[in-house]
């Protein structure tokens, strides 16, 4: 009979290649944090610029409405009644909101206050909400100008 087979496994000796179980456990939950972190990164990010997108949209239909008001103010008397003094950003009211669709087919409230100032200046704020928000949208952006009406 061979010596070599009657050999029983024993320790592990300084020589001997491979890994024991408990190495490679070890590895396997080293991987499994490091893949979970970067899911929980991919995820921040995919969020973040979910809320960059909506800002943006957000800015556009705000800046749209403004530029709307000045121009109203540079026609004369076409449309003004728009930046008659008045109006709320906490509640729409007639003449001062209005309800437009984004690039996106998002839908947003814009409330404007208009207050009078010396001569035919007006100071204007417009406030931009979403009309159905979800969890990651941003609560409203506002934007303030002066419009001079000729």
């Amino acid at each position: 009979m061979d010596s070599r087979m009657s050999e029983k496994p024993g320790p592990r000796r300084p020589g001997m290649a491979g890994y024991t179980i408990i190495e490679l456990i070890v590895a396997l939950v080293i991987l499994t944090i490091g893949i979970l972190a970067a899911i929980g990164l991919i995820v921040g990010v995919a969020r973040t610029q979910q809320r960059a997108t909506i800002r943006a949209e957000m800015t556009e239909v705000g800046q749209s409405k403004l530029e709307q008001l000045r121009a109203y103010a540079t026609m004369g008397a076409a449309d003004t009644v728009q930046l008659l003094a008045g109006g709320s950003l906490i509640t729409s009211l007639p003449n001062h909101a209005d309800t437009v669709t984004g690039g996106r087919n998002r839908r947003f409230v814009l409330r404007w206050d208009v207050e009078g100032g010396p001569y035919d200046l007006r100071e204007v704020a417009i406030r931009v909400l979403p009309l159905n928000p979800v969890r990651d949208d941003l609560g409203k952006i506002d934007f303030h100008t002066r419009v001079y009406i000729k």
